[in-house]
This record gives C-alpha cells, structure tokens and sequence, in this order.
C-alpha cells in the first residue's frame, strides 16, 4: 500500500509542493518507475552552484550542447 493511501493528510487547498508533502510520494513513484529514471537534487546544492546542477539536469534529460539526441 502507497504512502497517500495509508490516510496521510494533505492541507486542503495547498498542492502537495507547497506543503513539503512531495516526498511522501516518491516510494509510490518508485513503486512503478524504475529509479534511474528520477533525478533528485538538493535546492541547496543548486542555490550554491547552479551551473554544475543545470548541466547535471541537462544531461540526465539528454538535452544540450552534449547530447546525441537531434
């Protein structure tokens, strides 16, 4: 049984990003979709060096000067 179906509640009105209640998710996510398809990173590790976690993104999409994809 997923996490948002054991009964844990979300703030009516407020979508589950806005609460922090995004996490809560993820095991059903993962319960379906292979990790490697999931990129996860740290706001704080954006907020220090953007650059390197754009091109870690980028890369992880196959987008960019880099890609082999047209």
């Amino acid at each position: 049984m997923g996490l948002f179906q054991r009964g844990i509640p979300l703030i009516p009105g407020h979508s589950t990003v806005t609460t922090g209640m995004y996490v809560v998710y993820v095991a059903d996510w993962l319960a379906v979709i292979p990790r490697d398809r999931f990129l996860f990173l740290q706001a704080e590790e954006y907020y220090r060096e953007r650059v390197p976690v754009i091109k870690k993104t980028a890369e992880f999409l196959g987008i960019g000067k880099n890609s082999t994809q047209s």
